[in-house]
């Protein structure tokens, strides 16, 4: 079974996520530069509190604007404030990772997302495609 936002909010037990982590809107969602709503789907979503992560498994899809995120997992990493909200600090994708946006296509293993610095970090086997050009290598940096 596909989750997406839309299906995640009628279950009672991932209500009290829908606040917690800035793909979803809500109040106690502060994060600088990747607040607002964004799209994703996910065959399958869990939370650890203990470890403060929230994990997408399954033909996950992120789509925020004109940039989207694809992959096979992707991991939210976060920090409770002192005021009690929540901010997300990284995004790691893991496996068959593809980051599509109007300037091109890159694709790569591993991406990690570093919100505080809006950086997009691409590893392993990375391939850009942008304006009928492609280039190899081991690490790709986007500035978003």
């Amino acid at each position: 079974m596909k989750y997406n936002q839309t299906l995640l909010v009628r279950f009672s037990a991932i209500i009290s996520l829908c606040s917690v982590v800035w793909l979803f809107p809500g109040p106690a969602v502060s994060q600088q530069n990747v607040t607002g709503n964004m799209e994703w789907e996910a065959d399958s979503i869990s939370m650890d509190e203990r470890t403060n992560r929230v994990t997408l498994l399954g033909n996950v899809r992120l789509k925020k604007d004109d940039l989207t995120i694809g992959s096979n997992k992707v991991q939210f990493a976060y920090t409770k404030t002192s005021s009690g909200s929540i901010q997300v600090n990284r995004i790691d994708a893991l496996g068959a990772v593809v980051l599509n946006s109007s300037q091109g296509t890159a694709t790569g293993n591993v991406g990690i997302y570093d919100i505080p610095r809006n950086l997009f970090t691409m590893l392993g086997a990375v391939k850009l495609s942008q304006n009928g050009n492609e280039f190899f290598g081991d690490r790709l940096l986007v500035d978003l």
